[in-house]
């Protein structure tokens, strides 16, 4: 988003979700910065999605949760464009229903081969249970 379309935000969305927030220049400036990443108008749709699905509300726009909620939907639009294929999960063995779920992704070309994904997904295996020191266990997109 251009400065002036960054500003426009600023003035029309975040000011609109939170009326009684009075930010300062230095304040104005920073989000200026960080805004111009992204569209205006996926910018607004994510933000109107955070402040409703919100259950507590402040008197200044949480900036960490909004930029987050920001990054999301970038890489959604991103994952969209390249062709993003998720092919397996690896979830720790003893949270198969409430575990961390930690999703591979493979775009393009890298997508195409099985025996490539499947020693992806093994050796993601062994780094996981290396790392974390528990036993993680691969979901193929298709079995579940």
């Amino acid at each position: 988003m251009t400065s002036n379309e960054a500003e426009q935000f600023i003035e029309q969305v975040l000011k609109g979700l939170w009326p009684r927030w009075q930010p300062h220049d230095e304040e104005i400036r920073g989000w200026k910065a960080r805004l111009q990443h992204y569209d205006y108008e996926k910018s607004r749709a994510s933000l109107n999605n955070l402040f409703f699905s919100s259950s507590t509300r402040g008197i200044e726009p949480p900036p960490g949760k909004i930029i987050n909620a920001l990054r999301k939907a970038r890489q959604k639009q991103i994952d969209k464009e390249r062709g993003c294929v998720l092919f397996y999960t690896l979830v720790r063995e003893h949270l198969f229903n409430a575990g961390k779920r930690r999703g591979m992704k493979f775009y393009g070309k890298e997508g195409c081969d099985p025996a490539a994904i499947e020693n992806e997904a093994e050796n993601m295996r062994e780094k996981c249970n290396a790392l974390y020191g528990c036993n993680h266990i691969i979901i193929r997109n298709w079995e579940t």
